[in-house]
């Protein structure tokens, strides 16, 4: 359908030179497929031909931003602009160049320009709610969602979940798993709001509800690697040691190359008193990132409880050496000391 738009604007081309609907037309077609090469020099050919249009400039703004020529963008939404003060449309589009660049003042003062010029404004009021969370303003987050909830509240399943993970952050966990609860109302297969609902739960020391919400997540997507790992974690915390280590092994069947799993699974064999599995594990982990502090901790906990202290010292050692301010590492390293009457 879009390739033959695209040759009837083509021929209008071909006929008239100077057609500039036709290249605007053309040009919208290309930035649909995201040909954004293509639909710049249409959108160009429409400008030399004038007059000047600010919609002409904010499409090839846009064009611009998808090949994420921010500045090229930019200054295309400011000539927009200054043709049509009023076009709140490039003010939202600016304010997304902004956010993306992380000059996040200038993008909250495009949004709410936008939404002074269009109070109904959905997506601005979503834009400035996300850039309020990446700034870690959640009562702000929290309060742009709620305008956008209010504006469309039956489509709002991303909102909520955004909200909730808002929620999430300020540790307001009942207000955070009512939004997850409420996305999942809207979409019954929303995988992250599930996934994401667990986490509030085990934050509660909920385990048994947040394994519900991950078990759904794996039976949705037999290959989620954070719902395994993430229910492992509560079944640790529950005391099903045999079940976390099941799942943990999973994570690592679906992602070798994550040392995270290592060390969540040496962890629990660390708790069934299984040291030397648990050493196996941590020692694998340090080889996929030699640089993880925890791994060596683990690992050193793991000889310090097998009373192999020669082994923890240099392990404790290590894991000072890379994380300095780690006051805990300093305690066990001491302790390590004392068992060897090493005062």
């Amino acid at each position: 359908m879009k390739d033959n738009a695209i040759k009837k604007y083509s021929k209008a081309i071909a006929l008239n030179p100077q057609d500039a609907e036709a290249y605007y037309k053309r040009g919208g077609i290309y930035y649909e497929e995201g040909d954004y090469d293509a639909s710049i020099a249409d959108f160009t050919k429409v400008i030399d031909l004038g007059p000047e249009d600010a919609n002409v400039y904010n499409d090839r703004g846009n064009s611009y931003a998808g090949k994420r020529e921010y500045d090229s963008a930019i200054a295309d939404y400011n000539k927009a602009i200054s043709l049509n003060p009023k076009f709140s449309t490039a003010y939202n589009n600016r304010g997304n160049i902004y956010a993306g660049k992380e000059d996040y003042d200038r993008a909250i003062s495009d949004y709410n320009k936008a939404i002074g010029l269009d109070p109904e404004f959905v997506h601005a009021y979503l834009n400035l709610g996300n850039t309020y969370y990446t700034k870690r303003d959640y009562d702000s987050a929290i309060a742009e969602y709620t305008r956008v909830i209010k504006l469309d509240s039956q489509g709002a399943k991303e909102v909520y979940y955004s909200r909730g993970n808002a929620y999430y952050e300020k540790r307001d966990y009942d207000a955070a798993i009512a939004d997850f609860t409420k996305a999942l109302s809207l979409d019954s297969k929303y995988i992250d709001a599930y996934n994401r609902r667990g986490d509030a739960y085990d934050a509660k020391w909920e385990y048994r509800s947040a394994i519900v919400d991950y078990t759904k997540v794996i039976g949705l997507d037999p290959g989620n690697v954070r719902a395994y790992n993430n229910r492992g974690n509560a079944y640790d915390e529950e005391g099903d040691y045999d079940k976390a280590i099941t799942d943990y092994t999973k994570v690592i069947a679906l992602n070798p190359e994550g040392n995270y799993a290592y060390n969540n699974r040496g962890m629990t064999y660390t708790n069934k008193n299984n040291y030397d599995a648990a050493i196996s594990d941590f020692t694998r982990a340090i080889a996929l990132d030699p640089q993880d502090p925890e791994a060596y901790y683990n690992r050193g906990n793991a000889y310090y409880k097998k009373r192999d202290y020669d082994a923890a010292i240099p392990d404790f050692t290590k894991a000072i050496a890379l994380d300095p301010k780690g006051a805990e590492l300093y305690y066990k390293r001491g302790a390590v000391y004392t068992q060897k009457r090493d005062y």
